[in-house]
């Protein structure tokens, strides 16, 4: 046993036996073509002329690994214990396009020869790194200047809600939450109160940003947008403004076809005006 197949034929050839293969087996611990079984047993006696009947190892059994990569995790260990591997350890790590529980990575590598012995190990994503903001203080700014800081970190009002306070200016924030400084992700919700006198539409809810730019020109025109909110219409901006000037207007998300604005109080049609 534990010896190659040619030294055992020449040694049982010299005592005078006859060798009878009986067959091969996968073995992780003899080589391949050498002896893994003999009968009879090292150190009996047999007379000559007779037959020793052994069996050869074929080597460790191998197998070509699948690719496991972008597969869940659940899905990759059933696919290993399928093919009689080893399940091996597993490691997390953050990744920005693998979605939260698919393998990243595996060892050994996709389509490499391994052996049934071999355990494979799996790399896992948690998901895209959470990003994270300090809370801008935003209390007595006027509501659209709010909302255009918040959108510039791609972040957005989830509520908003009306209060009057007539020592402050109408359209101010008059409280935030969370409260200045505090630590934010994306999907923190923000809720704003909003200096408004009482009456007419609240415009509450996740707000966008609106952009106008008024036409070429010499002359200041007066401007007024308005928006429907299925109550009545609300003025959301009145007064006088340059040519070529740009104004910005927090508004409900999902009324954005419903704003009507004035120049010189003349509807117009086709406005460069759009969402921000």
């Amino acid at each position: 046993m534990g010896k190659e197949v040619v030294y055992a034929l020449e040694l049982l050839t010299g005592l005078e036996l006859d060798i009878k293969v009986e067959g091969s087996e996968y073995s992780t611990r003899v080589p391949k073509h050498h002896v893994i079984f003999q009968q009879p047993a090292a150190g009996s006696q047999i007379k000559k002329g007779r037959d020793v009947e052994i069996v050869l190892s074929k080597g460790p059994e191998t197998i070509i690994l699948r690719d496991l990569k972008g597969l869940p995790t659940l899905q990759a260990r059933a696919i290993v214990a399928d093919e009689g591997l080893c399940a091996g350890g597993v490691a997390s790590s953050f990744h920005p396009s693998v979605d939260r529980g698919h393998v990243i990575a595996q060892y050994p590598f996709a389509r490499a020869a391994i052996d049934r012995s071999r355990c494979v190990d799996l790399l896992v994503s948690n998901g895209p790194r959470p990003e994270f903001f300090v809370m801008p203080a935003m209390e007595g700014m006027p509501l659209d200047k709010a909302v255009l800081l918040l959108e510039l970190e791609k972040l957005s009002v989830n509520q908003l809600s009306r209060q009057w306070d007539p020592r402050h200016p109408r359209q101010s924030v008059l409280s935030q939450k969370p409260s200045a400084g505090a630590r934010i992700g994306r999907e923190t919700p923000i809720h704003l109160v909003v200096n408004r006198p009482p009456g007419g539409s609240g415009l509450t809810g996740r707000m966008h940003l609106f952009r106008h730019q008024t036409g070429s020109g010499y002359l200041r025109r007066k401007l007024r947008v308005e928006i429907g909110d299925g109550e009545g219409l609300n003025v959301l901006f009145d007064a006088f403004v340059k040519p070529g000037d740009e104004i910005w207007l927090a508004i409900p998300a999902g009324l954005q076809d419903r704003i009507f604005i004035y120049e010189n109080d003349v509807p117009l049609a086709g406005s460069p005006s759009k969402l921000w």
